[in-house]
């Protein structure tokens, strides 16, 4: 009987040795598959995407062809969870989430980086960019790829620029004149060289969440707000205030942005992947752009808001009164940049 027990319990011995023995040779499969650190067994890379305007703007569109991109390249590899309308991060927590990795990707405004660098406030240049052609030319070009790369020692890289549309004022009355700007409190997202533009017309400017822009025209904190028909529209600023001008005075332009401790981490598929989602989702919210804001301006007209559109020679008044403004901030923003910026427009 104990010789029976003697060979049952070897034998018992001998299973499980092999079967821990098969568990760790497949454990290790599994981590040379994976490669990357970040992508040991068989845990999904989860990548949080989050921007503050509503996902029905081109942004936000823009947001959810990247993840349902990557979801048809990757599979169940890569999950990307995308959170709109400051869900997750506002405009004040969302590039410190960024930097800290508790959000992998970010679509700010890039005048929300004027504070790491000068060099983004070339789309507050007043009247720079004339028309969408010369945008993105000028992002496809030198000019573009140098402002993606030029926050990489701070660790943060560009994937792609969002291309969206040119910025006009909505208010308690319309824009016509350098008159008009004249004691108005106008709601700009960020950065000194649209104070000064502001300034210029003899207006002011502050700057105030993106989320909180609605209020402030509602209980009269401000007078104005500067953003793109679209944002108006989807953000129903319609309801609060009815003059709407379209003047172009800037472009609204976005980056998707990385941290590089996340994206160094990833494998070389898993970054070509992401990269070339990224990169289609930038095409189509150029190719949709321009119709959700042709869209939004009937909505807009629809609602009973009334619409002026600046002539040129109104703009040339305005322009004369911005030579200060460009002579300040060319040599900051980058005397090549600005002019990659003017040739592009050519």
């Amino acid at each position: 009987m104990k010789s029976r027990l003697n060979r049952g319990w070897m034998n018992f011995s001998v299973v499980a040795f092999t079967v821990a023995l098969f568990l760790v040779l497949a454990n290790m499969g599994d981590s040379k598959a994976y490669g990357a650190s970040s992508e040991k067994g068989t845990k999904k890379i989860v990548v949080k995407l989050s921007y503050c305007t509503s996902p029905e703007t081109p942004k936000g569109k823009a947001a959810t062809k990247f993840a349902e991109l990557v979801h048809k390249k990757a599979g169940d590899r890569i999950d990307v969870q995308v959170f709109p309308s400051s869900q997750l991060y506002g405009d004040k927590e969302e590039l410190q989430a960024l930097m800290a990795n508790n959000a992998q990707i970010i679509v700010p405004s890039i005048t929300k980086l004027v504070a790491m660098n000068p060099s983004y406030q070339v789309v507050d240049l007043p009247f720079l960019f004339r028309n969408d052609q010369a945008v993105y030319k000028f992002w496809d070009g030198k000019g573009g790829q140098t402002l993606l790369r030029k926050l990489e020692k701070q660790g943060l890289l560009g994937l792609a620029a969002w291309n969206n549309a040119p910025i006009n004022i909505i208010g308690k009355k319309f824009f016509k004149t350098p008159q008009d700007f004249k004691g108005v409190k106008v709601r700009i997202p960020a950065g000194q060289v649209t104070t000064d533009v502001f300034g210029a017309l003899g207006a002011g400017a502050t700057t105030i969440p993106f989320s909180e822009v609605y209020t402030s025209l509602q209980q009269g904190v401000t007078d104005a707000a500067i953003s793109s028909v679209n944002n108006f529209d989807t953000e129903k600023y319609y309801e609060v205030t009815k003059f709407l001008s379209i003047i172009d005075l800037q472009r609204i332009e976005y980056i998707a942005l990385t941290n590089t401790t996340f994206w160094n981490g990833l494998s070389e598929d898993i970054k070509k992947i992401l990269s070339e989602c990224m990169n289609e989702a930038a095409k189509y919210e150029r190719d949709i752009s321009d119709d959700l804001n042709k869209h939004s301006l009937q909505v807009m007209k629809s609602k009973g808001v009334q619409v002026y559109v600046m002539s040129d020679k109104e703009k040339k008044a305005l322009e004369e009164l911005f030579v200060p403004v460009y002579k300040k901030w060319t040599p900051r923003i980058g005397e090549d940049l600005v002019a990659l910026a003017r040739e592009a427009g050519k």
